[in-house]
Formats: C-alpha cells, sequence, structure tokens
C-alpha cells in the first residue's frame, strides 16, 4: 500500500481534530464532534456540565494561561483538570 493510503487510512480511523477555544462552549464541540475525533481544549476555565456520549480525546493544550479547567460548579471539589498524559 503506498504512504498515501495508509495516511488516509490512519486519519480515518483516528478522526479529526478539532481546537476548541477559550470561550467557546465545550459541550456544543462534544456534540458536534464525530465519534474518534480529538478535542484539543486552550487553557481557560469551561464553566458548564458535560454529557459525553461517544468515543472522544479530550486534550488539554497550554496556550500561555496554563492549562484548561472544566468548572462544573456544584460544590463538589475533584481534578477537573485537562492534563497532558505521559506515556512512559
Amino acid at each position: 500500500m503506498g504512504s498515501a493510503v495508509v495516511a488516509l487510512l490512519l486519519q480515518l480511523v483516528q478522526g479529526a481534530t478539532i481546537a476548541v477555544e477559550a470561550g467557546e462552549s465545550l459541550q456544543a464541540a462534544i456534540e458536534k464532534a464525530s465519534p474518534g475525533d480529538v478535542l484539543e481544549v486552550e487553557s481557560g476555565i469551561y464553566r458548564e456540565n458535560l454529557n459525553i456520549t461517544k468515543q472522544l480525546t479530550l486534550r488539554g493544550v497550554d496556550t500561555g494561561g496554563g492549562m484548561p479547567v472544566v468548572d462544573a460548579g456544584g460544590g463538589r471539589r475533584c481534578d477537573n483538570s485537562l492534563r497532558r498524559r505521559h506515556n512512559p
């Protein structure tokens, strides 16, 4: 198989990469995304509850303001920052 065909197949399997900028709705991006897509969530605080019902990757990107944080409110404490995963 040619390298162009392999690259196309990998892109179809991995899905699209979608940038989510501060001020945009993360939930809206999730709803528009297709299974397998990667949402690159830029620095900021995203004050919303998220409902994720399909296979997606949320990747936090520090664009100069620190890693993005999801603040769902409700008074519960948990680590909602989207951290970069390191593979050993």
